[in-house]
């Protein structure tokens, strides 16, 4: 079984995402087509790897959170649409609005969000990994 789904025919309207957000879903796209062939991976052991890890990559991060979502655990499988597609999905609008959340801040949203879409016995670590995906975004943004 696969960790994320990549589908060619989108369901959902098309979302105007500015530049910023674009690259963001880009990243995600791509991670989600490599997480595919692989094996499944624990919430707890992935976040514990990574919370040693202050030198994290942006590329371990999402990896870790997008295989955190495989459909085992109660967590539901994400939608990642192809690379090339103009549409996105609601799973991507969703890692999207997570993601700005974390980066603004604004912990009452990024509890909603992840309330509505994540069980309660993973929603801390699904909250780590979303804040250390942004972390290590923005680390990576400076460094540039």
């Amino acid at each position: 079984m696969t960790a994320t789904a990549v589908l060619a025919v989108p369901s959902e309207p098309t979302t105007a995402l500015d530049d910023k957000d674009q690259l963001v879903l880009t990243m995600l796209r791509f991670t989600g087509a490599r997480c595919r062939a692989m094996a499944r991976t624990d919430l707890f052991k992935a976040c514990a790897m990574l919370s040693d890890d202050r030198s994290r990559a942006v590329e371990a991060v999402c990896t870790a959170l997008l295989r955190s979502f495989s459909g085992t655990g109660g967590l539901p499988r994400l939608r990642l649409y192809e690379l090339t597609s103009t549409e996105v999905s609601f799973d991507e609008q969703w890692l999207l609005a997570a993601l700005g959340a974390a980066r603004r801040g604004d912990t009452d949203s990024l509890s909603f969000l992840l309330a509505r879409r994540v069980p309660a016995h993973a929603r801390r670590q699904i909250g780590f990994l979303v804040s250390a995906l942004v972390d290590a975004m923005d680390r990576n943004a400076r460094a540039a």
